[in-house]
């Protein structure tokens, strides 16, 4: 017989029992299993994480390439390269600008690259950049793989922690030269100017070619009539020191601008004035390196530059010619400023012109503003033909080109300030040069009689017989008139002398002022 026990039931102690009291039986059963929400949720987190990294790497990969075309397709040169200066990556400007490849450039140390003159300062600044961690606008020149020598500009930051720098580099070249050249043209203008000795402006010549060139030496040549060649300007070195026999230089020269002789390298140029050979400029180097590819160029155009200066340093006639060419240049000067200046004009004429449409529209709607909207576009339209007559006048005008000398003094007369008459006696139509120097004569006799003769009356008479005009003005004013005080009678004389005539300046205190102008007349042409 089976106890209570044996089947887990659970009774009251004895003795205790009561009638009403309940009986509870306990059933052994297994554990509940339990089912945790990390594991309903695992499968999705997974899913998530994983699209969350692959997004992330796919956006890195695109800022890389981003990244990797910047740097590619930049035209600056821009790098990185260890603190010591060797190139871990380039970018394909470096290999345009340089002419090296990319291999090549990632070989060599960066010294390397530079300029022999250039390397100390520049090793200086590498050395000093842990430390200022940052330069801007360091200039230096770096040999090309063909041996021409090019300019660069760099800004570069240091991070010492990962022993790299960043750079980038603008190639300035040919900003420098020009630069260069000019300056130096400004100071042989100078020496020209001043009235210099000849040799004096050839070594001069000589010195600013060797130098912009960074040349051993450089001599400048004259051909003589003969054959023979003579060295009128020098700068650098001794012949003996490029291993070259000096007893008769401008034979050594010759050689050296023809063939390279006595010379690691050597480039020349030639000078020619009024379309004939007049010499040459040569430059020599004792290191082939030193002279690039495009010092033929260089040399070439500043000798063009220079041989004006040379030519009139030594000839009048030159000089004459020089002259005519400044007139041309001016000329054609003024006829540029006519255009900018009636553009300036034409603001107003726009102005009035906007004005107008809106008193247009004013007038369809019945608007009271119309009026005053048509006095103002009047007022602007009337100002702007006054600016356009006022600029205009002086410069080179239409009339002349039209009708001739006559009329346009006659015009010139009419608007005067001061009362002035014309009596013009031609024998037909004048080269224009001749009738736009006596136009501006007269033009700047009428101004001057305005503002300082206090005159009330000029007179204006032409005569030209083919051979030669004769200009006279002649005012009623103070007098007093000085050609070498002021720029206004110097510049009509040296108008008229340009073109082989002269200017005579009367001016008497209190008896008026009278110029007379006498140009020749090469060769009459038809007016077209």
């Amino acid at each position: 017989m089976l106890s209570a026990a044996g089947f887990g039931i659970t009774t009251p102690a004895a003795g205790r029992e009561r009638p009403d009291a309940t009986r509870w039986i306990g059933v052994a059963t297994e554990p509940p299993i339990a089912v945790t929400w990390s594991a309903v949720a695992w499968p999705p987190a997974i899913a998530l994480l994983a699209y969350l990294v692959g997004r992330g790497m796919l956006r890195r990969r695109r800022a890389e390439r981003q990244v990797d075309d910047f740097f590619d397709l930049s035209p600056d040169l821009l790098c990185i390269a260890t603190l010591d200066g060797s190139f871990q990556r380039v970018n394909p400007a470096f290999e345009r600008t340089l002419g090296y490849d990319a291999a090549e450039l990632l070989s060599r140390p960066f010294l390397d690259l530079v300029h022999r003159d250039d390397r100390v300062r520049t090793a200086e600044v590498l050395a000093g950049l842990p430390e200022t961690r940052h330069i801007s606008d360091f200039e230096n020149r770096c040999v090309r793989a063909d041996g021409a020598v090019r300019w660069l500009q760099w800004n570069a930051r240091a991070m010492p922690e990962r022993g790299l720098m960043y750079a980038a580099a603008r190639d300035v070249t040919e900003n420098r030269m020009l630069s260069q050249e000019q300056a130096a043209l400004r100071r042989v203008a100078t020496l020209v100017a001043q009235g210099h000795d000849a040799f004096e402006l050839f070594d001069a010549v000589a010195g600013e070619v060797g130098r912009l060139l960074s040349a051993d030496a450089t001599r400048l040549l004259r051909y003589r009539q003969d054959g023979t060649t003579a060295v009128v300007g020098s700068y650098g070195v001794a012949d003996a020191e490029l291993g070259a026999d000096s007893y008769n230089p401008g034979r050594l020269w010759r050689r050296i601008a023809e063939r390279g002789v006595g010379a690691a390298a050597a480039a020349a140029a030639p000078i020619v004035v009024s379309g004939h050979p007049w010499g040459a400029i040569v430059a020599a180097w004792k290191q082939p390196e030193m002279a690039g590819a495009d010092t033929g160029i260089r040399i070439g155009q500043f000798t063009e530059l220079v041989a004006t200066a040379v030519a009139n340093a030594e000839s009048g006639a030159e000089l004459a010619a020089s002259r005519r060419r400044i007139v041309t240049a001016a000329d054609e000067a003024r006829r540029r400023i006519e255009r900018d200046l009636h553009d300036g004009a034409q603001q107003r004429l726009v102005h009035a012109i906007i004005v107008l449409k809106l008193a247009q529209r004013a007038f369809q709607e019945e608007d009271g503003n119309a009026e005053s909207l048509v006095g103002e576009a009047l007022e602007h339209a009337e100002r702007g033909i006054d600016d356009v007559r006022e600029l205009a006048r002086g410069i080179h005008p239409r009339i002349l080109s039209s009708g001739g000398l006559g009329p346009a003094l006659e015009t010139l007369a009419r608007r005067s300030a001061v009362p002035a008459t014309v009596v013009a006696q031609t024998d037909g139509p004048l080269p224009e040069a001749v009738e736009v120097t006596a136009y501006y004569v007269a033009s700047e006799a009428l101004t001057n009689a305005a503002k300082h003769a206090q005159a009330s009356a000029v007179d204006i008479a032409v005569e030209a017989d083919g051979r030669r005009l004769v200009l006279r003005i002649r005012d009623d004013g103070v007098g007093g008139a000085d050609p070498s005080r002021g720029s206004g009678l110097i510049s009509l004389r040296d108008r008229v002398q340009a073109l082989g005539g002269a200017l005579e300046v009367r001016s008497a205190a209190g008896g008026g002022t009278e110029l007379i102008a006498r140009i020749p007349i090469a060769a009459p042409a038809p007016r077209s």
